[in-house]
């Protein structure tokens, strides 16, 4: 047992069971996505919906607007440090 903040004795439980991690699930954007983003990137097309549209339209994964904007930061760091 553990003692809280508060004086109060806290439990601390262990599991006994083995858990099944499943790592054959990907997450975030798959890297040929990625690799296409900086083409796209490089090539003038910055905007997250027009890069979207265009990994559609060449059959690649299709990331959320959330995963690419957040993904657009770091590459917008990398083209300009490299200017």
């Amino acid at each position: 047992m553990l003692e809280g903040k508060d004086g109060e004795a806290d439990k601390l439980f262990r599991a006994e069971i083995e858990h099944e991690y499943h790592e054959d699930q990907t997450r975030g954007i798959c890297q040929e996505s990625k690799d296409e983003i900086k083409i796209l990137y490089a090539e003038g097309v910055t905007r997250p919906m027009a890069i979207l549209r265009h990994l559609e339209l060449r059959g690649l994964v299709v990331p959320t607007k959330m995963q690419l904007s957040n993904y657009l930061i770091g590459v917008r760091k990398f083209f300009n440090q490299s200017k």
